[in-house]
């Protein structure tokens, strides 16, 4: 369905970023991104749930639970939000999908079966109903670590660089650069001919 795709919410971490701990500024901005070109009550909320999260994760004494509460916050204003502002279209909850992601990361026993139990339960497509609940409930699953997300991410299924995108983005802001493996860093550098330090100078 048209404008309720995930693309609002894998580039929204900024939007976390520039606003450390302040999640309602986070919220405000993932609104106006999205509006443009992800105006849907569900594609916004699938945004605010990151961002919030990202927002969250900024604050030094961040955990993976106030991280997730910060997601579920942020979805559910972002619904909120988005039927006023935006366009609502009949389609599952983001903050209800993300409550039951984080359940199946709880209930499973390793990250294969918890990834097992993302694509056949809430599914990783390209619906932010489904990719951005699995994104969340695979940072649950890995305890907030950004290489594990990362690869979790990758290997989950269908839109697999979007969700990886997400789960590293909530994870390396909460665990910090020094837990992003250098080597991956190095060559994502190299490969793109990037700068990245200067980009986020």
């Amino acid at each position: 369905m048209m404008g309720a795709t995930n693309g609002g919410a894998m580039k929204i971490s900024p939007a976390g970023l520039i606003h450390p701990g302040n999640i309602e500024g986070a919220i405000r901005d993932a609104v106006s991104i999205c509006l443009p070109t992800h105006g849907t009550q569900t594609a916004i909320s699938a945004a605010c749930a990151i961002a919030a999260g990202v927002a969250e994760a900024m604050k030094p004494q961040a955990t993976v639970f106030t991280v997730v509460k910060a997601t579920l916050v942020g979805a559910m204003e972002g619904e909120t939000l988005g039927r006023k502002k935006g366009r609502i279209v009949p389609l599952p909850s983001v903050w209800e999908r993300i409550k039951l992601a984080i359940i199946l990361a709880l209930k499973a026993d390793h990250i294969e079966e918890a990834n097992r139990l993302f694509s056949s339960v809430i599914g990783t497509g390209l619906a932010a109903y489904e990719s951005i609940p699995a994104a969340i409930g695979i940072f649950v699953a890995c305890n907030g670590d950004p290489r594990q997300c990362v690869i979790a991410g990758a290997n989950v299924g269908y839109d697999t660089d979007t969700i990886a995108s997400m789960a590293g983005a909530l994870s390396g802001t909460l665990k910090g650069f020094n837990h992003v493996p250098k080597d991956w860093y190095r060559t994502v550098e190299k490969v793109n001919g990037l700068n990245l330090r200067a980009i986020a100078k």
